[in-house]
Order: C-alpha cells, then sequence, then structure tokens
C-alpha cells in the first residue's frame, strides 16, 4: 500500500526513510509544519503516491487502495477531502484498504479503512505514526518484548487488540481519527454501524448477499476493467469470486497454485478447460533450495517488503516476495476471496448461546503449554484474548450470548485482525482487491439462519443462482455447487459441530505432539546465518525445541530476528 510516516516534535525520520528507499518504497511526497514531518513513499510496484491539494494548504495524500463514491486514486481522495468533517464519521461510501493523511480546518487528521484492516502504528509517546511496522522499528521505537503480544502471535499469527509483539509499538483502536494540531494529537471514535440483512428464505437471503457484491463488481468493473488477477482452486471463495468477476464482464487472469497432482489444480484446470478461460499453474515448490549463504540478503528483503511479519512467519525462500512482485506487476490488479466463509459456518458450531471463552477454546486453543515456559498462564492468555474478541464485537468478554455474536468474530476478529494483514501486505506490492472483506459485503451476514450457513448451503446457493454452469463443476469437497451436500458429508459435518469443546481443545496439541519435518530454511544451517539459534529474547517465553508445528516455530523465529536486530532486553 505505500508507506506513510507522520511524526511531531521535529522526530526525525531519516534512517526509516533510508531503509524504505533502499528496500522500493520510492518517497513521492513529504512535507513540514512546524514540528510535524510527513513522508509519502509509493508502493513495490511504483504505483500510488497520490496527493490532492487545495487552497489555503488543505490536501489529502493516501496509501492503500481507496474506493469512494465509485473513484479511486486521486479523485476518491478529492471526495475524501471535500466532505471530510472531524466531528463525523468518515467511512461513507468508501471501500477497500487503505490509510490517509488530511490537512482540513488547519489541523492534520489521520483516518484509515472502515474495518481498521490497515493498521496504523504509533509508539508511546505518540510522537511516530505509519502504517509500517518496520519503520518505527527503524526508528528506535521497538522497546522490548511484549509478552502477550508474543504468545498470541506465536499461536495465532497475529496480534489482537492495539497491541504487538514489542512493547513500544502500538495500534490505534478501532473507529479512531486521530488529529493533529499545534503538536497536540486527540483521538475521535465514531460509530462505524455497519448494514443489516432483511429476513428471509435461502434463495431471498442469496440474491441480497449477491445484490451488494454485484453493485460492488460494478464499480470494479468501472475503475478496472481489465487486468484483474484472481487465484482459482476447488472452493467455495474463489469460485464466487470467478462468477462475480464474469457476471460483471470482467476477464480475469486466473491461476492455481499447488503440484500438479493437487485437487485443487485439478478442478481449476478443469473448469477453465470448460469455460475456455487460461489458467496459469504455479508450483512454489518447484525451484531450487536457496544457498544458506544467500539466505540473509533474502530474509533482509522480505523483512521490508513484509513490513516485519506475516501470518505464517516471516522465514521463507523468497519464493512469496517473488509471487507477489509478479502479480503486481505491469498494473495488474490482485484480488482475493479471503473472509468467503462469512456465507458459511466457519467454526463449525452448532446453535445455540455461547461465550467469548467457547470461541476462543474452540479457535484459538492452537496453542501448546509444553512449549512454554513458567512464564505462560493459560488462563491470563485466555482471558485477555477474549478481551480483545469482545471488544472488537461489542459484547461483553463474560456471560453466553446469542449464536449470532459467533458469527460475527469471523469478520470482526478473523478477518479485522488475520486476514486483513495479508490484505495490507498485499497494498505494500501493488493495488489489491478483498471484496469479502468488505463491511458493505459483509455486514448482518452473521443475522443469517445458521442452517443456511452449514454445510455450505448458502454460497453454493449464490454461485448457482449467478452462473448455474460454474456451480455444476467438482469441488474439492466430493460434490458440485449445483445440488444439496451428500447425506455422507452432512452427517460428518454435523457430527463435527457436536463435537465436545474439551475436545476440541485437544486438537492442537494432539497434532503437534511430535516433530514434525520442517522447511530446509528453518533448519540450523540456515537460521545460525540470520540469529542467535539460542534464542537469547524468546527463551524465557518459549521453549523452542518443543515447539513442533512449524508456522508457530516461524513465527517465533520472526520475532527473534525482529528482536536481536530491533528491540531492548
Amino acid at each position: 500500500m505505500g508507506v506513510f510516516i507522520l511524526t511531531t516534535g521535529g522526530t526525525d525520520l531519516a534512517r526509516a526513510e533510508a531503509a524504505l528507499a533502499r528496500a522500493g518504497f520510492t518517497p513521492s511526497w513529504q512535507v513540514r509544519d512546524g514540528g510535524t514531518r510527513l513522508l509519502l513513499c509509493r508502493k513495490l510496484n511504483g504505483e500510488g503516491g497520490e496527493v490532492v491539494t487545495r487552497q489555503e494548504g488543505e490536501f489529502a495524500c493516501g496509501v492503500g487502495t481507496l474506493i469512494r463514491e465509485g473513484k479511486t486514486g486521486a479523485a476518491a481522495l478529492e471526495g475524501l477531502l471535500r466532505t471530510f468533517d472531524p466531528e463525523v464519521a468518515p467511512w461513507r461510501d468508501s471501500h477497500g484498504s487503505w490509510c490517509a493523511v488530511l490537512r482540513k480546518r488547519g489541523a492534520l487528521h489521520l483516518v484509515n479503512d472502515r474495518l481498521n484492516g490497515a493498521k496504523v502504528y504509533h509508539d508511546s509517546a505518540h510522537r511516530v505514526f505509519s502504517n509500517s511496522f518496520v519503520a518505527l522499528c527503524e526508528m528506535g521505537r521497538a522497546g522490548s518484548l511484549d509478552d502477550h503480544g508474543c504468545y498470541d502471535y506465536v499461536w495465532n499469527g497475529t496480534v489482537h487488540g492495539t497491541r504487538t509483539f514489542l512493547s513500544g509499538i502500538h495500534t490505534l483502536p478501532n473507529d479512531t481519527v486521530a488529529t493533529f494540531r499545534d503538536g497536540v494529537v486527540t483521538f475521535a471514535r465514531h460509530d462505524a454501524a455497519l448494514p443489516t440483512l432483511p429476513d428471509g428464505g435461502l434463495d431471498a437471503i442469496a440474491d441480497a448477499c449477491l445484490s451488494r457484491l454485484k453493485t460492488l463488481f460494478a464499480t470494479y468493473a468501472g475503475l478496472w476493467p481489465r487486468g484483474i488477477r484472481s487465484a482459482l482452486s476447488g472452493g467455495y471463495d474463489s469460485r464466487l469470486l470467478l462468477a462475480l468477476l464474469l457476471d460483471a464482464g470482467l476477464a480475469p487472469s486466473l491461476f492455481v497454485y499447488g503440484d500438479a497432482a493437487d485437487l485443487d489444480v485439478k478442478i481449476a484446470k478443469a473448469i477453465c478447460a470448460g469455460e475456455g478461460l487460461a489458467i496459469e499453474h504455479i508450483d512454489k515448490e518447484a525451484h531450487p533450495p536457496l544457498p544458506p549463504e544467500r539466505f540473509a540478503a533474502g530474509l533482509e528483503a522480505d523483512l521490508f517488503a513484509f513490513d516485519g511479519w506475516k501470518n505464517a512467519g516471516l522465514f521463507d525462500d523468497g519464493s512469496d516476495r517473488r509471487d507477489r512482485l509478479s502479480r503486481s506487476g505491469g498494473g495488474q490488479v490482485l484480488m482475493n476471496g479471503s473472509v468467503g466463509e462469512s456465507f458459511r459456518n466457519f467454526y463449525y458450531l452448532r446453535d445455540g448461546r455461547f461465550g467469548i471463552r467457547d470461541v476462543v477454546g474452540v479457535f484459538h486453543s492452537t496453542y501448546d503449554p509444553a512449549a512454554c515456559t513458567a512464564a505462560f498462564d493459560s488462563e491470563d492468555y485466555e482471558e485477555r484474548l477474549a478481551a480483545d474478541m469482545a471488544a472488537a464485537v461489542g459484547v461483553s468478554p463474560h456471560g453466553r450470548h446469542p449464536r449470532a455474536v459467533v458469527e460475527m468474530c469471523y469478520p470482526l476478529v478473523r478477518g479485522r485482525y488475520w486476514t486483513a494483514r495479508d490484505a495490507a501486505i498485499n497494498q505494500r506490492f501493488g493495488t489489491s482487491l478483498t471484496p469479502f472483506l468488505e463491511p458493505a459485503v459483509f455486514g448482518g451476514t452473521w443475522a443469517i439462519p445458521l442452517a443456511f450457513k452449514s454445510f455450505g448451503r448458502l454460497e453454493a446457493r449464490m454461485i448457482a443462482r449467478l452462473s448455474p454452469r460454474l456451480a455444476s463443476y467438482a469441488s474439492a469437497y466430493g460434490f458440485a455447487f449445483d445440488a444439496e451436500p451428500p447425506p455422507s458429508y452432512r452427517l460428518a459435518m454435523t457430527i463435527n459441530h457436536w463435537r465436545p469443546l474439551w475436545l476440541r481443545r485437544l486438537s492442537y496439541r494432539l497434532r503437534h505432539r511430535h516433530p514434525g519435518r520442517r522447511p530446509y530454511y528453518l533448519r540450523p544451517a540456515y537460521l545460525g546465518t540470520v540469529i542467535d539459534p539460542g534464542f537469547p529474547f524468546t527463551r524465557h517465553l518459549f521453549r523452542p525445541e518443543r515447539l513442533h508445528h512449524g508456522e508457530a516455530f516461524n513465527r517465533l523465529c520472526t520475532i527473534e530476528y525482529l528482536a536481536q536486530r530491533y528491540a531492548t532486553k
């Protein structure tokens, strides 16, 4: 999404500016206003960096992809600046993952997207603000490790609430606009009201959801009539994306990940062959291993490209960075189908009343106390996580809530903190769209009857009503989307829905109780080139030798790498 850095009190940002420029984020604009300085950098593919100026020093600049009133780029910024009122919620008729800085009425205002998906990081003293986590690290704002933030990231792949895994770096709360005037920053909370869906039968609700999506895709078609690039697999979400793209008159550039023998690859190729569509097959594993002596340079490139951390951890062989760069070149627009599970029963829970701690137990019990030191308190860990989740959906962390509250947790917690992180990273490479992550799309989906969401009935019906032909192809679930799932599938899912909560808590520990095979770049010969393998910063929190899950170990290595580079003990 490009990068912005806003500093107050004369804070120097030269080191961060130089590091970002070396990594490919070229400066496009900067302004000084007394002791305040603003730096704006383009995306890695050279896009972005638009600025709109008006009389009396008013301006608007942004990073990410802002869509407002059917426009994007400078035209969208102009609309935001024209209508912005610090006393009013600024998200009307806006879409995308974005941050913007505006000067209006003699003050600077910092605002981001309606979901708060494009996070704004700041230091403890409120003197540095940026959409780049690494920028604050480069400016010496890291501090020491935040213990709970470390546990949250290692076990969940993200950090919830307003903390990070570094004690000196925080994020702005949801629904917040920051205003800078005369060297003082203030924060205003606004109601980001979400839309609702009408009651009705399966077809009526499917049509209501499709109406929202078709309106959004008509906007996409007007802005990007060609060049949209999207993955296709054997699942629901990519099939629905393809149906929406074709319905909008768009001809997407399709690709599929995996080995040639993978079911997703076979299904995607079969669909494209049947529909006369071209598809690119990408096998990320089909390249030689990176030599250990080149690993450190590649990891440093990843550090800045991915802004310090990814959901699965920063460490890899460079293929992810190369792939995202290739998907963003030549004016291509990447479309991602994440959060389509808002139309399904993501948590595989039966109907009834549940507490937020139940949701933690079902989905966030992906931790193993045996891999932690005595510093880990599972009760405290779950209580803090439940408090962050409850705040995100606007309920109490205590007591039992209607089943719809559980459904709210998917877009407003999982989407906001996990998926949105990957969406923000995609924006660093080029223009990226995540339509199912839009509040205008998922708002109210938590009130859809669970019987419609279960077994994928609603999303399958949406695909079938939009494109019967696409619905007729086989899926990775063993059936096509133009008919009810077979009894055997429904029985297996029903058993899963009724699986006791205490048993679900044990699933992660049972699956990862023995060491598994790790990628070559997580082996000692590679780790030793970039970190002290004794894990001096995180050893008081974890027992690395007992951390058998590959992604969790990758995330631990990520924290250790960043801590050894930036943190204080």
